[in-house]
Protein backbone atom coordinates (compact mmCIF):
# COMPACT_ATOMS: atom_id res chain seq x y z
CA UNK A 1 0.00 0.00 0.00
CA UNK A 2 3.04 2.36 0.75
CA UNK A 3 3.91 2.58 -3.42
CA UNK A 4 0.14 3.31 -3.80
CA UNK A 5 0.21 5.54 -0.70
CA UNK A 6 3.64 7.59 -2.62
CA UNK A 7 2.47 8.20 -6.22
CA UNK A 8 -1.04 9.02 -5.03
CA UNK A 9 0.41 11.80 -3.04
CA UNK A 10 3.04 12.52 -5.56
CA UNK A 11 -0.50 12.95 -8.01
CA UNK A 12 -2.57 14.96 -6.23
CA UNK A 13 -0.90 16.37 -3.33
CA UNK A 14 -1.47 15.98 0.82
CA UNK A 15 -4.46 17.63 1.20
CA UNK A 16 -6.77 15.48 -1.14
CA UNK A 17 -5.61 12.15 -0.33
CA UNK A 18 -6.93 10.15 2.11
CA UNK A 19 -6.35 6.76 3.91
CA UNK A 20 -9.13 4.38 5.10
CA UNK A 21 -12.18 7.39 4.57
CA UNK A 22 -15.29 6.24 4.92
CA UNK A 23 -17.12 7.10 2.02
CA UNK A 24 -20.69 7.67 1.82
CA UNK A 25 -23.18 5.19 -0.35
CA UNK A 26 -26.01 5.64 -2.55
CA UNK A 27 -29.13 6.43 -0.54
CA UNK A 28 -30.49 2.03 -1.18
CA UNK A 29 -27.32 1.07 0.30
CA UNK A 30 -26.92 3.34 3.41
CA UNK A 31 -28.54 0.98 5.88
CA UNK A 32 -26.15 -1.44 5.55
CA UNK A 33 -22.79 -0.65 4.23
CA UNK A 34 -19.88 2.20 5.20
CA UNK A 35 -16.97 1.09 2.84
CA UNK A 36 -13.69 2.69 3.83
CA UNK A 37 -11.46 2.34 0.57
CA UNK A 38 -7.78 1.81 1.26
CA UNK A 39 -7.06 5.38 -0.42
CA UNK A 40 -9.85 7.87 -1.58
CA UNK A 41 -8.64 10.85 -3.41
CA UNK A 42 -10.82 13.56 -3.07
CA UNK A 43 -12.13 16.53 -5.82
CA UNK A 44 -11.73 19.24 -3.16
CA UNK A 45 -8.54 19.06 -1.52
CA UNK A 46 -10.57 21.32 1.31
CA UNK A 47 -13.22 18.77 2.20
CA UNK A 48 -14.09 19.09 5.43
CA UNK A 49 -14.21 15.02 6.16
CA UNK A 50 -14.94 15.88 10.22
CA UNK A 51 -18.04 17.08 9.29
CA UNK A 52 -19.67 14.38 6.96
CA UNK A 53 -17.99 11.60 4.86
CA UNK A 54 -17.78 12.32 1.32
CA UNK A 55 -19.97 11.23 -1.30
CA UNK A 56 -18.79 8.58 -3.63
CA UNK A 57 -19.22 11.54 -6.65
CA UNK A 58 -17.19 13.83 -4.41
CA UNK A 59 -13.91 11.52 -5.28
CA UNK A 60 -11.79 11.35 -7.93
CA UNK A 61 -10.47 7.96 -7.38
CA UNK A 62 -10.88 5.17 -4.78
CA UNK A 63 -8.20 2.21 -4.48
CA UNK A 64 -8.61 -1.12 -2.92
CA UNK A 65 -5.32 -2.95 -2.17
CA UNK A 66 -6.57 -6.58 -2.40
CA UNK A 67 -5.36 -9.66 -1.21
CA UNK A 68 -7.44 -11.96 0.99
CA UNK A 69 -10.15 -9.23 0.45
CA UNK A 70 -9.60 -9.48 -3.16
CA UNK A 71 -13.61 -11.67 -3.98
CA UNK A 72 -15.25 -8.13 -2.06
CA UNK A 73 -13.00 -6.05 -3.45
CA UNK A 74 -14.40 -7.38 -7.34
CA UNK A 75 -17.55 -7.63 -6.50
CA UNK A 76 -19.50 -5.95 -3.33
CA UNK A 77 -17.42 -2.73 -3.06
CA UNK A 78 -17.14 -2.71 -7.13
CA UNK A 79 -21.23 -3.04 -7.08
CA UNK A 80 -21.49 -0.44 -3.61
CA UNK A 81 -18.66 2.27 -5.76
CA UNK A 82 -20.39 1.96 -8.39
CA UNK A 83 -24.27 2.97 -7.23
CA UNK A 84 -22.27 5.68 -4.84
CA UNK A 85 -21.48 6.99 -8.88
CA UNK A 86 -17.21 6.76 -7.78
CA UNK A 87 -16.15 7.81 -10.99
CA UNK A 88 -12.81 5.81 -10.95
CA UNK A 89 -11.66 2.90 -9.08
CA UNK A 90 -8.74 0.87 -9.18
CA UNK A 91 -8.49 -2.41 -7.68
CA UNK A 92 -4.73 -3.04 -6.89
CA UNK A 93 -4.97 -7.00 -6.44
CA UNK A 94 -1.58 -8.29 -5.10
CA UNK A 95 -2.30 -11.70 -5.59
CA UNK A 96 -2.61 -11.19 -9.46
CA UNK A 97 -0.27 -8.80 -9.63
CA UNK A 98 -2.66 -6.75 -11.68
CA UNK A 99 -4.24 -3.43 -11.72
CA UNK A 100 -8.20 -3.60 -12.29
CA UNK A 101 -9.19 0.01 -13.85
CA UNK A 102 -13.28 0.68 -12.99
CA UNK A 103 -14.60 3.76 -14.82
CA UNK A 104 -17.54 5.55 -15.97
CA UNK A 105 -20.59 4.68 -13.80
CA UNK A 106 -23.78 3.76 -14.46
CA UNK A 107 -27.07 2.90 -13.81
CA UNK A 108 -25.39 0.46 -10.57
CA UNK A 109 -22.35 -0.88 -13.07
CA UNK A 110 -18.88 0.50 -14.44
CA UNK A 111 -19.19 0.83 -18.23
CA UNK A 112 -15.41 0.08 -18.81
CA UNK A 113 -13.47 -2.58 -16.78
CA UNK A 114 -9.78 -2.84 -17.48
CA UNK A 115 -7.06 -5.58 -16.54
CA UNK A 116 -4.14 -4.22 -16.86
CA UNK A 117 -0.58 -6.76 -16.06
CA UNK A 118 2.17 -5.13 -14.15
CA UNK A 119 4.28 -4.44 -17.13
CA UNK A 120 1.43 -1.77 -18.55
CA UNK A 121 0.84 1.77 -17.53
CA UNK A 122 -2.25 3.50 -16.53
CA UNK A 123 -3.48 7.11 -15.97
CA UNK A 124 -6.51 8.23 -13.76
CA UNK A 125 -9.13 10.22 -16.24
CA UNK A 126 -8.35 13.21 -13.84
CA UNK A 127 -4.90 13.04 -14.42
CA UNK A 128 -4.58 11.90 -18.17
CA UNK A 129 -0.84 13.34 -17.85
CA UNK A 130 0.03 11.06 -14.64
CA UNK A 131 1.09 7.72 -16.09
CA UNK A 132 2.50 5.45 -13.75
CA UNK A 133 3.55 1.69 -14.87
CA UNK A 134 1.93 -1.24 -12.81
CA UNK A 135 5.02 -2.25 -11.19
CA UNK A 136 5.61 0.71 -9.40
CA UNK A 137 2.40 0.09 -7.65
CA UNK A 138 2.69 -3.27 -6.53
CA UNK A 139 5.27 -4.58 -3.94
CA UNK A 140 8.36 -5.66 -5.59
CA UNK A 141 7.84 -9.63 -4.18
CA UNK A 142 3.93 -11.40 -4.35
CA UNK A 143 2.39 -11.74 -0.96
CA UNK A 144 2.52 -15.78 0.10
CA UNK A 145 -0.16 -18.30 -1.39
Amino acid sequence: MRRVNIWLLRTFGLSAVRCQLLIEVASEDQERNEPEPDVAVTTDPEFDHFTRHPRGDESTLLVEIADASSPLDHTVKRALYARALVPEYWVVDLRARALFVHRHPASGHYRQVIRLSEDETVAPDSRPDAVVKVSELLPHTPPAA
